[in-house]
């Protein structure tokens, strides 16, 4: 084959593909959570890790509070420096100590708390300090009960306080630590889960995979035997595949294409140019208005007939077929279809095309040249019959001398045998002459051209129906005449037609009852239906066979005057029109005769090259 076949997206491949999305979104949704989780559970670490560096920063104030109290006292005591250096550190670094539990706490209550331990913390030092300046400036030997006792409850107070801040950040530091132990196990239980599932998701995947692949075997066994099928059947048609994609140019072919036009495959290039060369001159225009045509919507398939030439030399014609793609441009963007070689149709068509030229013109020769005796027979006969009328005067005294016997018989011979002879004789020249009438009327139906034009069907009814305007009026004859759809057709011949179809629905009106003829008209899909209904005496079952015989008649129809033609004559013809005619009768009821001619609007090109290949 010329192309690889590319298979759509097969049943087992879009599981395969679901089955793998669905995994990666529950991979994603899986690592997403434990991602969050670890996030929160490290986010609970870091406030655990911060509420112990705050105690641990608490006491430390603590233990500075307490150095410098200790060195004071001692201080205020002994009167001895060396006491004053745990108390100067002290005071150093109690306010960055400060400041450092500042920058690390967020809640507005432990805010509030640390800037009442600050001021009272400072309150306390400050009345520290003022004892030592005080000690110093007046040299006094000691401190008071009064000063301890307030020393003391400045202490307590700041203890109170740095003590109910550590025991919040206790409490908040239990909470942390449960919390962090919490979403610890979530993490744990959420990993474990994930990991059963993802367990479980694996062994389902595998089930469901082994059976896809199971069922996606059997599939491409069957593939693999449709293919084959269709290969065999594509080597076995002596038709050729062609692949053209109009946008690129490029045209691809089949073996059986080159084989068609005796080459081998890689002797014929891809290319469309090439194509068009090997199409007949006379035939390349026509082939490309179809194609142009159908790639504008204009006919509705691709359907072109051209001769092609062989490797040996020799022309052949090709049928070609196909079905188009467009894009959203409304450009033809690829067309796939088949050549099949037809010269041996062509040839016998052509055969048969020239038989029935030599029958038609045979049967017009010898229609044409039968009148002649016939002319000469009736004018004898005319003749016989006026020198019969100028004897019979001179011959009375003659007969007259004769006996009776002879008399009486020359009398009858005279008078009834020798006229009646005659009128047989003139009877049978003027049935044979409207016989041969008939007969050239019909030969001339093959030989005559066909003209299409616009047809309006209702005005051209009703001129046939002018034609019969008299009969119809002395018979009484109701008339209905539907809508009818306009056509493109012949004029001469439909109009022939509807004339004869009518008249034979007149002749054939039951005398006992009122006639009435309906005519009417509809657009099928790719044709046009006439109907002529009547009541008359219709059509015996066993005489249907032949209404359209020439020189047959219904049994019933012997004292309607014809020869037979009429029907004959009107089958001829809307076979020339490329269409068929029937008819549904019941006797004693009446007949309706349909017949249907080509939608020829859209078709006008497949007409044209009907009357070329004839």
């Amino acid at each position: 084959m010329y192309a690889t076949l590319r298979a759509p997206l097969s049943a087992p491949n879009r599981y395969f593909v679901i089955i793998f999305l669905v995994s990666c979104a529950m991979l994603a949704g899986f690592t997403y959570t434990l991602y969050q989780q670890s996030k929160e559970r490290e986010k609970y670490d870091q406030l655990t890790i911060q509420s112990y560096e705050n105690i641990r920063l608490f006491k430390h104030i603590l233990e500075l509070t307490i150095d410098i109290e200790t060195g004071q006292r001692g201080y205020l005591l002994t009167k001895s420096r060396e006491f004053l250096q745990p108390y100067y550190a002290g005071l150093a670094n109690i306010d960055p100590t400060f400041a450092l539990v500042r920058k690390k706490i967020r809640s507005p209550k432990q805010i509030a708390q640390l800037d009442d331990t600050i001021q009272k913390s400072r309150a306390w030092r400050l009345y520290v300090i003022r004892q030592i300046q005080a000690f110093e400036n007046s040299a006094s030997t000691g401190l008071t009960v009064g000063d301890l006792r307030t020393s003391k409850d400045l202490m307590d107070d700041v203890r109170l306080s740095v003590d109910t801040f550590i025991t919040s950040e206790r409490e908040l530091l239990k909470t942390r630590t449960e919390i962090s132990r919490h979403k610890q196990k979530q993490y744990f239980l959420t990993l474990f889960l994930g990991a059963l599932l993802a367990v479980g998701g694996l062994l389902v995947a595998n089930f469901i995979i082994m059976g896809l692949v199971a069922r996606s075997r059997k599939t491409d066994e069957q593939l693999a035997r449709i293919l084959e099928t269709y290969g065999l059947l594509l080597e076995s048609l002596k038709d050729g595949i062609y692949d053209f994609y109009p946008l690129s140019g490029t045209i691809h072919f089949s073996k059986s294409y080159c084989e068609l036009l005796g080459y081998a495959k890689h002797e014929i290039p891809e290319d469309v140019e090439m194509v068009r060369r090997m199409v007949h001159p006379a035939d390349l225009p026509r082939a490309l208005e179809v194609l142009e045509k159908y790639q504008r919507h204009e006919i509705t398939d691709y359907y072109a007939t051209f001769r092609m030439r062989h490797k040996d030399g020799s022309w052949r014609w090709i049928l070609s077929r196909g079905v188009g793609t467009w894009n959203q441009q409304d450009q033809m963007t690829r067309l796939i279809g088949i050549h099949t070689d037809i010269t041996e149709q062509k040839q016998r068509e052509e055969a048969l095309r020239q038989v029935n030229e030599e029958m038609e013109s045979f049967i017009y020769i010898a229609s044409h040249d039968m009148r002649a005796p016939l002319v000469n027979l009736k004018g004898f006969a005319g003749e016989i019959g006026t020198v019969l009328e100028e004897a019979k005067p001179l011959l009375e005294p003659c007969i007259t001398t004769l006996p009776k016997k002879e008399q009486a018989k020359l009398q009858q011979a005279f008078e009834e045998d020798i006229p009646e002879a005659l009128t047989f004789i003139k009877s049978g020249v003027e049935r044979m002459d409207s016989l041969t009438n008939a007969i050239l009327d019909l030969s001339r139906i093959g030989r005559r051209q066909v003209r299409l034009e616009s047809v309006d069907t209702q005005a051209l009814v009703q001129r046939c129906l002018d034609s019969l305007a008299y009969e119809l009026s002395q018979r009484g004859i109701d008339m209905d005449v539907g809508p009818m759809p306009n056509v493109v057709s012949d004029p001469i011949i439909l109009e022939q037609v509807f004339g004869n179809i009518i008249d034979n629905a007149i002749k054939y009106l039951a005398p006992e009852r009122k006639g009435r003829i309906r005519i009417h008209g509809r657009n099928l899909q790719d044709e046009v239906e006439f109907c002529v209904e009547d009541n008359g005496r219709g059509i015996a079952l066993a005489d249907h066979k032949k209404v359209f015989d020439i020189f047959r008649r219904a049994s019933n129809s012997g004292d309607v005057r014809g020869v037979g033609m009429g029907m004959a004559y009107v089958k001829a013809s809307i076979r020339k029109l490329g269409g068929t005619i029937w008819f549904d009768s019941t006797l004693g009821k009446g007949t309706c005769f349909y017949f249907t001619i080509p939608a020829w609007e859209d078709k006008r090109a497949e007409l044209h090259a009907m009357e070329d290949a004839a």
